[in-house]
């Protein structure tokens, strides 16, 4: 849509079915597109780019109030271009199967109880501007039906608990792990930091994910992967797994005995230290309880164990679905 320069294209989707056999492309080099979806189904075998270079001064964008978006992956302002995808009704049902990606000049916009369904797909985020993916406070990323370990790529500055961390941070507004719709299937998520979107304030301190709902279902694994992880709510179910994995946990109130319960039936564990033994703490003066392990291993192990944990993630996938469905 949109292909000659300064040209526009416009499509609007109400009804019905559209199924793009490969990719779509909003926009494109100098050219601008709109594509609005409220009802039917629109169907993406490949990638859905919504991209345009800044020079044409134009933000092709995908907006969506209903119906069902499925794509392949989803990549918004790839490569320096500039795109917009904004979620306007909570009721519009949006499925990603490998990538939801954000690029540096991404926007991203959403209404309050936004979702999107990702189907064992990864979530990137190239983003340093907070401000234009504002929409991530409120839209709920679903993880499930995963046949291996799905990454999900951190951005927030690690202000620690209670200092305006939920503010302006690349906040989440839930992160779910595990039933999507109907279909059971594992959510299985690791965080990662592998891109600096300038909240790595000092050398050698990673970026962290702040999220106002940590829900993990059944059989479901979030590895934090020596990251930090923020809530201001959490629901573990039994048979989940919450792997801190040299990460730190933090959740908002008087959690002390609840994080204890977890530990002792294995839904808290730290797979990166042996024999780890908890710290649970709870600063009364901001309200907020935190859990990690200790003792931290040698440098030695810690190059070791990090190169164990990037070749064996798949490994790992596969052992705790075996290890959960006998």
């Amino acid at each position: 849509m949109g292909r000659a320069e300064d040209s526009e294209g416009v499509y609007t989707l109400e009804d019905g079915e559209l199924w793009v056999g490969n990719c779509a492309q909003i926009g494109q080099g100098l050219a601008d597109g709109k594509f609005t979806q409220s009802g039917g189904l629109h169907w993406v075998s490949k990638t859905l780019y919504i991209a345009a270079l800044p020079a044409a001064n134009k933000v092709p964008t995908y907006t969506i109030s209903g119906g069902t978006l499925a794509a392949d992956t989803i990549n918004v302002g790839p490569d320096g271009h500039v795109g917009k995808f904004a979620i306007s009704g909570a009721d519009a049902e949006i499925a990603v199967f490998e990538n939801l990606l954000f690029g540096e000049e991404a926007k991203f916009a959403a209404v309050e109880n936004s979702k999107i369904h990702l189907v064992g797909a990864k979530f990137v985020n190239h983003s340093t501007t907070e401000t234009e993916l504002a929409g991530l406070a409120n839209v709920e990323l679903a993880f499930g039906l995963c046949e291996e370990i799905a990454t999900f790529e951190v951005a927030g500055s690690d202000k620690g608990i209670d200092n305006g961390g939920f503010d302006n941070n690349f906040e989440l507004g839930a992160l779910t792990l595990g039933r999507i719709q109907d279909l059971d299937g594992p959510g299985l998520v690791a965080l990662v930091d592998a891109i600096d979107n300038g909240n790595r304030e000092a050398e050698g301190k990673a970026e962290a994910l702040y999220a106002f709902l940590l829900a993990i279902s059944e059989d479901s694994l979030l590895v934090l992967n020596h990251l930090n992880l923020y809530v201001q709510a959490a629901d573990l179910a039994e048979g989940s797994v919450l792997d801190l994995f040299g990460g730190m946990f933090s959740v908002e109130g008087n959690l002390e005995d609840q994080i204890w319960g977890w530990i002792n039936a294995g839904v808290v564990v730290d797979g990166w230290i042996p024999d780890p033994e908890f710290v649970v703490e709870y600063h009364a003066d901001v309200d907020w309880t935190t859990v990690y392990a200790i003792p931290e291993p040698t440098p030695l192990a810690l190059l070791g164990l990090g190169l164990l944990w990037i070749r064996g993630s798949r490994t790992l996938a596969r052992r705790f679905r075996t290890t959960r469905h006998p």
